[in-house]
């Protein structure tokens, strides 16, 4: 008897833990539960080339605190290919302005978008190319740049580059940032 109390009490707590989860997807790690809302609140106006994909969670940093990491690819035609990171930086830049001026860009410590722009394969080595930042803004410099109404250029002057790097279509070498 005390054997079956005792499962019962761990599926209600297991209960209990799913609806918490269900109720408010966003103190959760779970891409699936976030990932469609954020999509939506990017959209496709947001960049000037289609988002292929969008992939979002949450983690704690013992530096930053609570953060929302969003990761977007885009596909870009080859002839768009430069041998700097200004593509990405400017992508993450557009992906910030459009997430702070939604509840998703406040909810949380900070946020940090990865930007992926895929170039698809490149001559002459005919392997795929991609270009890649990884940028983070705190909260309080988002509801600083919200409260004035800025456009994605004041918020790419307020990111902080993680680290970025591209392929080289004729080259193994990485570009590094």
């Amino acid at each position: 008897m005390e054997e079956r109390i005792a499962h019962l009490r761990s599926c209600l707590l297991f209960a209990v833990i799913a609806a918490i989860v269900l109720v408010n997807p966003g103190c959760t790690s779970a891409p699936a539960a976030m990932t469609p809302k954020i999509a939506e609140a990017i959209g496709d106006g947001t960049l000037d080339h289609p988002i292929s994909k969008v992939q979002a969670s949450t983690y704690y940093s013992d530096a930053f605190g609570h953060g929302l990491k969003v990761e977007v690819w885009v596909s870009r035609d080859p002839a768009d290919y430069s041998r700097d990171i200004d593509k990405e930086f400017d992508g993450a830049a557009k992906v910030c302005a459009k997430l702070a001026a939604t509840e998703w860009g406040t909810r949380w410590d900070f946020l940090q978008v990865n930007f992926f722009n895929d170039f698809g394969r490149m001559p002459p080595r005919g392997r795929p190319v991609v270009g890649f930042a990884s940028v983070i803004i705190k909260r309080e410099k988002i509801e600083q740049l919200r409260n004035r109404n800025a456009g994605p250029a004041d918020y790419a002057k307020n990111l902080t580059l993680i680290k970025g790097y591209k392929d080289q279509p004729d080259s193994a070498e990485l570009l590094e940032w």
